[in-house]
């Protein structure tokens, strides 16, 4: 009701009245009120004259401050065949510990179809399981794969085709699934597996780390979800990152929302790091979470680097 009371205010400085359209938006996609956002899309549109905020519904994030944490990363590198039991066993125990995970494929050098089976079977294991999977260096696998295969060659392992087609659903690519489907398809004369909307996959995610934004797997230390109270363990994973980093670049993007405790908690270990002499950068918070961190003086221990919005 603040936020609605202060866009219809007058006088209201064109940069704070912009801030507050902001705000609202990101609240409505917090409660997931689609109908709500669209109805205020087209008021932003006529005020502003410009393009709205696309809407992204984060009702359903995951509200736990202990995944809210850096996921750990696992690196699989050199040959992906028969005999790489040991890298996917390596996989399943840090798992075992994680809920988020990132995998890296950017040093994989080899890939036969006995590899593509393994990493088919670890993803689809961690799915089911509901882990949340970030995966680096996807593009290598596509070029492995596309190295290897052939429309119409029905002799290649069908798994190189299967694998494709799970890297090309991470990565949202509707249009390279459907004629990798229709291929797979013509190759092998039966009917390929249906492209599933991300509404109905199933607890697990899996995304994909663009490569144009995320130039390595230790760019950032990543926090998303809730983060409320002491967030100790999400502080104590933040410390230990920014340990051996110079600067420090704190992801926030899937952040959903923070309270006021873990805010300040945050604040003070920024600031230490800050005073220690590192430089601090604090990376795509929503426009509810970067108007908490200036009011509480972030700015003067972090440079703000604020996600881009309609």
């Amino acid at each position: 009701s603040v936020l609605e009371e202060a866009i219809n205010t007058p006088d209201l400085s064109p940069q704070a009245a912009r801030q507050a359209w902001l705000m609202l938006f990101d609240l409505f996609e917090n409660d997931g009120k689609r109908n709500e956002f669209d109805a205020l899309a087209l008021e932003f549109a006529v005020h502003f004259e410009t393009s709205p905020p696309a809407f992204s519904d984060r009702s359903v994030a995951k509200s736990s401050a202990g995944r809210s944490a850096a996921a750990p990363q696992v690196a699989l590198a050199g040959k992906l065949d028969a005999n790489a039991g040991r890298q996917f066993e390596h996989v399943r125990v840090v798992s075992a510990k994680h809920h988020s995970l990132r995998l890296d494929f950017g040093k994989v050098e080899y890939l036969d179809g006995d590899g593509s089976i393994q990493v088919r079977a670890c993803l689809s294991a961690l799915r089911n399981s509901g882990h949340d999977i970030v995966l680096s260096g996807a593009e290598r696998l596509v070029e492995l794969i596309s190295d290897r295969i052939e429309t119409g060659r029905n002799t290649d392992p069908e798994a190189h085709w299967l694998l494709l087609l799970d890297v090309y659903q991470a990565l949202d690519m509707n249009e390279e699934f459907e004629e990798a489907a229709l291929n797979y398809c013509v190759t092998y004369e039966v009917s390929p597996p249906s492209w599933v909307n991300s509404a109905g996959n199933p607890a697990g995610t899996m995304a994909l780390a663009n490569p144009t934004t995320i130039q390595t797997p230790d760019d950032a230390c990543y926090l998303k979800g809730e983060i409320e109270g002491n967030a100790a363990s999400v502080l104590k994973e933040l410390g230990d990152y920014a340990a051996g980093q110079n600067p420090v670049v704190i992801d926030v993007y899937s952040v959903k929302r923070m309270d006021f405790i873990a805010a300040g908690s945050l604040l003070n270990l920024v600031s230490a790091l800050a005073s220690a002499g590192k430089s601090v950068e604090i990376r795509g918070p929503s426009p509810l979470l970067a108007t908490l961190f200036v009011t509480m003086g972030f700015s003067a221990y972090a440079r703000m680097a604020r996600r881009k919005s309609g």
